[in-house]
């Protein structure tokens, strides 16, 4: 029974250590959203975010892990403007909501009257900025 117990938290600890959102490791941002209307909703945490963002670059295809990203706004016309955390910018093509790994990009916010952290979602069309705040 003990050696069961003892297999049983080695598992667990070698699934934690090879899954870091199941840790809580930084694959899961918290940060802000701002919509089409200009209004600000500040995310607790971002939900089933892809690993790495595939865009077009100057006709090419390209990508960046997610973690290197600081923010994405929608510039119109089709264009997103990339910022990384080194100050660079980009103006690529990429949709909104493929940060996404669903139809939707999904996050926790926080009620502000009464401190409950809820689930929540917005279509990639109406968003005009996402900010990620990667907790280091």
């Amino acid at each position: 029974m003990k050696r069961l117990r003892m297999l049983m938290l080695f598992t667990a600890a070698m699934v934690l250590a090879c899954f870091p959102v199941l840790a809580g490791g930084k694959s899961a941002p918290g940060g802000k959203i701002v919509n089409t209307q200009g209004q600000t909703i500040e995310v607790v945490e971002f939900l089933d975010l892809v690993s790495t963002l595939p865009f077009m670059l100057e006709q090419s295809e390209q990508s960046a892990p997610l973690h290197d990203i600081a923010s994405l706004t929608d510039l119109g016309d089709g264009y997103v403007e990339l910022k990384n955390f080194k100050g660079e910018t980009f103006k690529v093509v990429v949709l909104m909501g493929a940060v996404s790994l669903g139809e939707m990009i999904k996050y926790k916010t926080m009620d502000p009257v009464s401190g409950k952290i809820g689930t929540s979602s917005i279509d990639g069309e109406f968003v005009q900025q996402i900010v990620f705040d990667w907790k280091k």
